[in-house]
């Protein structure tokens, strides 16, 4: 079996996800893992749910014997783009705005999609239509944002970082 184009997009999509992940502010890389580490695990189980229920398929997948889920989609460039999603959201911004940046990043998300969907081998709808994305994506973020602002809270004087719930009375302290 020998490598088609699905495995040249894959290994571009890796590379563009590292790189991209590589690029991130780097005040702000603690953050930046909390968020990846978080949606990995969050989009990892729902993917594996969706593929074992029938409701989507991965005919080209770099794992083929462990697993029927898309590990660059649900591992790599899913989480990296929620990333990114949570550093640079208009958290100011009016709700309309912030409304707008949920649905806009969910299509960033779904058309490229709806394109391998149509032109290559890498996802197959069985029981799927492309507006689940849109809300799974629009909910998965969501989720990962509130627990983002738990986590990371911000401190007194308006630095965010992040803090632990044992050190919240040190921080307090330190922060006066």
């Amino acid at each position: 079996m020998g490598i088609g184009a699905e495995h040249y997009i894959l290994m571009a999509i890796n590379a563009l996800c590292i790189i991209a992940f590589l690029l991130a502010p780097r005040e702000r890389r603690r953050e930046t893992h909390i968020i990846l580490l978080f949606h990995q695990f969050f989009t990892w189980i729902l993917g594996i749910m969706a593929v074992e229920w029938g409701l989507l398929a991965y005919p080209v997948r770099e794992f083929p014997m462990a697993n029927h889920t898309s590990f660059t989609f649900e591992y790599i460039a899913y989480p990296v783009i929620a990333v990114y999603f949570n550093l640079f959201y208009p958290a100011g911004s009016r709700a309309s705005m912030q409304t707008a940046y949920y649905m806009g990043s969910s299509m960033a998300i779904v058309l490229p999609e709806l394109w391998f969907k149509y032109h290559t081998q890498l996802i197959v709808y069985l029981h799927w239509q492309w507006y689940w994305t849109w809300i799974s994506v629009m909910v998965t973020f969501w989720i990962t944002r509130m627990f983002y602002l738990w986590f990371c809270r911000t401190s007194v004087t308006g630095k965010r970082r992040i803090v632990f719930k044992t050190e919240e009375s040190v921080l307090r302290e330190s922060d006066k």
